[in-house]
C-alpha cells in the first residue's frame, strides 16, 4: 500500500478547491475568526467556506456542513442553520447535538481520508451530560456509511481524492479506528 501521508489544512483547501470551484462556484478558504459558509451575491463571485485558522478540523467539518446542505441551503448565509453561543441549555445542547451527528460523523470519516484525528466537539463547555450519548450517535452514523449507506456525493468525491493524496485506498473499517476522543 505505501506509506501514508497525513493531510494539513492547505491540502484540504486545494482538493476542495479544485474539485468545486468550477462544479459548485465554491471555495474553502482559512485564516479566519470563526467559520461561515456564505452564498455569492453574483454570478461573478464564488460561494465561500470560511473556517477557522488554518485548522485542519475546521476545514473538514465546514466540508462536512457544505456536503450535507442541499441545493436550496447552499443558497441561504450558513447554509440557513441556527447557532446558539457558549453557555446553551440542556434542550438547545440536545438541539445542537443532533443537528450535528451527520456532519461530525461526515468529519470524522473526512479526518480518516486525510490521515488525521478526530475529535468529538460538543462545542458547550458548561454542558457534559450528554456527550456519551453524542459520541455513541456519531459513531453509529459512521458506521452505517462505512458500511455501505450512500455518503453524499460531493463528500465521496471528496474522500476519493484524499485518500488518493494520502495513499490511503484501504476500505474504512470504523471497528478497526479508536482515533476518537471528546475535547472540550
Amino acid at each position: 500500500m505505501g506509506n501514508l501521508s497525513s493531510l494539513d489544512s492547505e491540502d484540504v483547501i486545494g482538493i476542495f478547491n479544485m474539485l468545486f470551484r468550477s462544479k459548485n462556484n465554491t471555495i474553502l478558504l482559512g485564516g479566519c475568526n470563526e467559520p461561515l459558509y456564505q452564498p455569492s451575491r453574483s454570478f461573478t463571485t464564488p460561494n465561500i467556506i470560511y473556517f477557522k485558522n488554518d485548522y485542519l478540523a475546521s476545514a473538514l467539518h465546514e466540508v462536512a456542513h457544505w456536503c450535507l446542505a442541499g441545493a436550496e441551503r447552499r443558497k441561504k448565509m450558513d447554509y440557513g442553520y441556527w447557532y446558539v453561543p457558549e453557555g446553551r441549555s440542556s434542550e438547545q445542547q440536545w438541539q445542537f447535538e443532533n443537528a450535528e451527528v451527520k456532519p461530525q460523523a461526515l468529519e470524522w470519516i473526512f479526518s480518516m481520508a486525510c490521515v488525521s484525528k478526530f475529535y468529538v466537539s460538543q462545542d458547550n463547555f458548561s454542558e457534559r451530560s450528554t456527550s456519551d450519548r453524542f459520541t455513541k450517535l456519531i459513531r453509529r452514523q459512521v458506521q452505517c456509511w462505512c458500511r455501505g449507506e450512500q455518503l453524499p456525493q460531493d463528500a465521496q468525491l471528496f474522500i476519493d481524492a484524499a485518500r488518493s493524496r494520502t495513499n490511503s485506498q484501504s476500505t474504512f473499517n470504523i471497528d478497526k479506528y479508536h482515533s476518537i476522543a471528546t475535547i472540550d
